[in-house]
């Protein structure tokens, strides 16, 4: 379940910690005399962190090790930024996190005298578009002499603000997520729904093509407080199948229990059916005490084992038996 607190971070790593989706963003959104050198197939993720505490309410980060095809190794550093508002000293902290990478990397090969190329990646969707500056832009005017004491560097950025008009590029799978992170900051996902929806056909195939359309739409509830669920579920039923309808439902209810959905759905009043209740209610009539029960008992993946089985159970009690079979 996502974290409320940072719902940002949680959905970044789940998605960028996979690597067709990392190699798919690296190969259309790094430059290309970047990405011409870059073994793609190799990309490994590394699980480090460099950012610290009391900033990751508003960065996160992770790191490839890449092989180069001049049979030598790199680092490629993606900052995710999910401020709302543009950091200008964006530089200072890659800089920073930059002397970390190498600082590991000595400790564990000691004996290496070569240190591999950091190819620095900044990711930004805030609500302003921007356009950030080198270390050296950010210092105070300085003296010719002086110039060659600035450490500098270059970093590759991009941006998907909500006040911007990214292309999309990649694969399917990939142009949804960044549509997705682009329209969250401006509270425009209403607008995108339908193609985000298109773009996910290919995407229920498995298994974890269903964990990662979990994922998105979890994050569409947490991050949007203009979407409701009746907009998503209408596009998951127009665009995609009556499993991903159910699947829907199911992700709303787990935040309804769980007290993250607010502003979309109030707890049940006296009377009321949570939402699988009415799905069980409307296709099968009254629900037994002894369902009602386990309904007010049962843990998230029960509930969306429940729920996908109502889509092709002909009575109440295929649904609820018991779901290690």
């Amino acid at each position: 379940m996502a974290d409320i607190t940072n719902p940002h971070d949680k959905f970044f790593r789940e998605v960028w910690s996979r690597q067709e989706i990392a190699v798919d963003f690296l190969a259309n959104y790094l430059p290309e005399d970047v990405s011409k050198h870059l073994l793609l197939d190799t990309l490994e993720i590394q699980k480090d962190s460099f950012i610290e505490k009391h900033l990751k309410e508003h960065f996160s980060d992770l790191l490839y090790r890449i092989e180069l095809k001049e049979n030598s190794e790199a680092f490629v550093y993606m900052l995710f930024e999910h401020k709302s508002y543009p950091d200008t000293h964006v530089a200072v902290q890659l800089l920073r996190y930059m002397g970390a990478i190498w600082q590991q990397h000595l400790k564990a090969d000691a004996d290496n005298t070569q240190l591999p190329v950091i190819i620095p990646l900044v990711f930004y969707h805030g609500t302003e578009s921007w356009k950030p500056r080198k270390l050296s832009d950010l210092l105070a005017s300085t003296p010719v002499n002086l110039t060659q004491y600035i450490p500098d560097f270059n970093f590759a950025f991009s941006d998907f603000a909500a006040s911007s008009s990214p292309v999309f590029q990649g694969q399917a799978l990939l142009q949804a997520i960044l549509r997705l992170l682009h329209a969250i900051p401006g509270g425009d996902l209403s607008k995108e729904l339908n193609q985000i929806m298109v773009s996910l056909k290919n995407v229920t195939g498995n298994a974890e093509g269903i964990r990662l359309l979990e994922q998105i739409i979890e994050y569409m509830f947490i991050t949007d407080n203009n979407i409701t669920i009746d907009q998503v579920r209408r596009s998951a039923r127009s665009e995609l199948t009556e499993k991903v309808e159910g699947i829907t439902m199911t992700i709303a209810e787990k935040l309804r229990k769980e007290g993250k959905q607010e502003g979309k759905q109030e707890g049940k009043q006296e009377g009321e059916c949570t939402i699988l209740q009415c799905l069980l209610k409307n296709r099968f009539g009254d629900i037994p005490e002894q369902y009602r029960e386990r309904l007010e008992q049962a843990d998230s993946e029960t509930l969306l084992k429940w729920s996908e089985r109502i889509l092709t159970a002909e009575t109440i009690e295929e649904v609820f038996e018991d779901v290690n079979r």
